[in-house]
């Protein structure tokens, strides 16, 4: 009789985020830290400055911007929870993997476990928490701080993120589909897809450029592994949720807990990628606040960044 494949994680796998986690947490910010940053000027000073732009937008409609970028896009999670037929996935693994191939569909609550959908929901959250905030402060109202706290957290975990998402899809995926022809893009031609990973750019930079000054922290880069990490847990620990009948699977082959050595090294690699991006975005955003310039420059500098990284077809 075959013995299953076992489950469990290597122990170099473990060990990799026992150390990204601990490094993660000496480095988190405190509170007195956060506090500093997370205040009601942060989430209430527009992007655009009157005197330096021929549009700014009062602090009221940055708060319902932000509101409605947040309902967009749990709009877009609720539909496809409850209204779409889901999506096939396929999965694929290394020559030397134990795991056996299967087709599957995702329904329901299952279609938000991707790593994408993830980042989609934690945008969705930070606009929000920060458009809540934004309205609250607006009519004079305090804001609780743990509000302020949460907003400024997510959007300086989901704006990275969300970048890293569309710039793995347009030049390592999607190409890699490619190759096999029309039908290996389907996935990614279908609009839910496309809207997941593009939209969530576009999002960002309408905050970034339009709305407000939301800074993402160069020495908050532990959000990003803790993110990482809390992803990989996950998969780990619901491999055998997505087709019981077949098996664990595993929707990312790097975290194939068969492969070995291999599966570390790619968790290693993708730590430093998740950094690599969250100090990429830093560099971005803070070319983008010291830009300058009226309505017309920020709405180029959006342009160059959605070329960059978006994709819409074969």
């Amino acid at each position: 009789m075959t013995k299953p494949p076992s489950q469990l994680p290597p122990l170099p796998s473990i060990a990799v985020l026992l150390v990204a986690s601990a490094l993660s947490l000496w480095t988190f910010p405190t509170l007195h830290e956060l506090d500093v940053v997370a205040t009601i000027e942060t989430f209430t000073t527009p992007a655009l400055r009157a005197g330096c732009s021929s549009w700014t937008p009062s602090v009221d409609l940055i708060g319902r911007i932000r509101l409605s970028l947040g309902l967009s896009i749990f709009s877009l999670s609720a539909y496809r929870i409850f209204l779409s037929e889901g999506a096939t996935v396929k999965s694929t693994y290394l020559p030397e993997s134990k795991l056996k191939p299967a087709t599957f569909r995702l329904t329901g609550f299952k279609g938000q476990c991707s790593f994408t959908f993830w980042c989609w929901n934690l945008l969705g959250t930070s606009f929000l928490l920060s458009g809540y905030a934004t309205t609250v402060a607006v009519r004079g109202n305090e804001v609780n701080p743990w509000v302020l706290r949460l907003a400024l957290l997510t959007f300086e975990a989901s704006a990275p993120l969300a970048f890293l998402v569309s710039a793995v899809v347009r030049y390592a995926l999607w190409p890699n589909a490619l190759k096999h022809g029309p039908e290996g893009t389907a996935i990614f031609r279908f609009w839910v897809a496309r809207v997941v990973h593009n939209a969530n750019v576009l999002a960002v930079l309408i905050e970034v450029c339009l709305l407000g000054q939301i800074p993402v922290i160069p020495a908050h880069f532990s959000l990003a592994i803790m993110f990482g990490v809390a992803y990989a847990i996950f998969a780990w620990s619901f491999a055998r949720w997505w087709s019981p009948k077949d098996g664990p699977h595993y929707f990312y082959f790097f975290l194939d807990p068969t492969i070995g050595v291999k599966g570390t090294y790619a968790l290693l690699a993708l730590m430093a990628v998740l950094v690599f991006c969250y100090g990429v975005f830093c560099l971005v955003d803070g070319i983008l606040e010291h830009l300058g310039g009226g309505i017309v420059t920020h709405l180029l500098g959006m342009a160059v960044c959605l070329s960059a990284v978006c994709r819409f077809r074969d």
